[in-house]
């Protein structure tokens, strides 16, 4: 049985205050929490159950082998760099942050100073700490970072009950924009269909419900056959008549409608085409929202 890791958070927002309770009693020990003020390290330590307030992130750091940096992306060089000034890291810590758009190129502080160093993000979507807590869960870690580091963040992950992805180094803007698509964008394009159908006299408190089996259907669909397997709709079918009769609706309303109808069809047809839309389908459909676009038809 391994002994308990001795671990510190810095900057304990929503991520860093789930972890630290999925941590705790979990093979590893809080030993201090380090926030912006006094108050949010008292209140992140009573959420946590364990671990002492911290007013100085260094000294946080200095009483821990895992440093968990946790703030806010912006924040995540500059708080390295004054633990290192302060003498908070040491050769043996081991230390993340937890940013999916920045690599461990970040921590290059605490680097020089001997420790090893990751980037450990957590690929899902919280609103709070008490939701990140029940979706930690199943939740993918990925890891780019030191190979001495990766030890410590197999057991991060493995406590955390979440499942461990190492990714490629130099390309942590690509991936991050992909989660960005995956999650945010695809808030924005709920919210698009939303005021569509409030558009075409649906009342939107009742489509918001009316669309949730729809939103989960779709995402099961996915999980179920892939992407290509389950698209479904007047793209997938090659109905050209269909599309063209929405194109003609949207015409008299908000410009934006038409333009991301188009855009995003253009590229469905790519996905259909690999499901087996017919060549001479997809070319008309092509031509149809090239019309609007404005883009080319490839």
């Amino acid at each position: 049985m391994q002994r308990p890791l001795t671990v510190a958070i810095i900057g304990p927002g929503k991520v860093g205050c789930a972890l630290g309770r999925r941590l705790s009693g979990h093979g590893f020990r809080v030993a201090a929490v380090a926030g912006r003020t006094a108050a949010q390290g008292r209140e992140a330590v009573r959420f946590i159950g364990a671990g002492q307030a911290s007013g100085s992130p260094a000294i946080a750091a200095r009483k821990a082998e895992c440093v968990l940096i946790t703030t806010a992306d912006r924040s995540i060089g500059l708080t390295a760099e004054r633990i290192a000034a302060a003498g908070g890291f040491r050769a043996g810590q081991v230390v993340f942050h937890c940013s999916g758009a920045y690599g461990p190129e970040l921590l290059a502080p605490a680097r020089k100073a001997g420790a090893a160093v990751g980037a450990l993000h957590p690929l899902q979507s919280f609103a709070s700490a008490e939701q990140a807590l029940r979706r930690l869960r199943g939740t993918f870690f990925t890891f780019e970072g030191d190979a001495a580091a990766a030890p410590a963040a197999r057991r991060i992950v493995r406590a955390a009950g979440g499942r461990f992805l190492p990714i490629a180094p130099g390309n942590r803007a690509l991936y991050h924009a992909a989660s960005c698509v995956l999650s945010n964008y695809l808030v924005a394009l709920a919210d698009l269909g939303l005021e569509m159908m409030e558009h075409a006299g649906v009342p939107r408190a009742a489509v918001a419900d009316a669309a949730q089996p729809l939103l989960r259907g779709t995402l099961e669909n996915v999980k179920a056959l892939g992407t290509p397997q389950a698209l479904t709709g007047p793209v997938a079918r090659g109905d050209v008549e269909t599309v063209r009769r929405h194109m003609e609706a949207l015409r008299d309303q908000p410009p934006q409608f038409l333009r991301l109808y188009a855009e995003l069809g253009r590229y469905t047809v790519s996905v259909a085409r690999r499901k087996g839309l017919r060549p001479s389908d997809a070319a008309m459909l092509m031509e149809l929202f090239k019309e609007t676009s404005g883009g080319s038809g490839e």
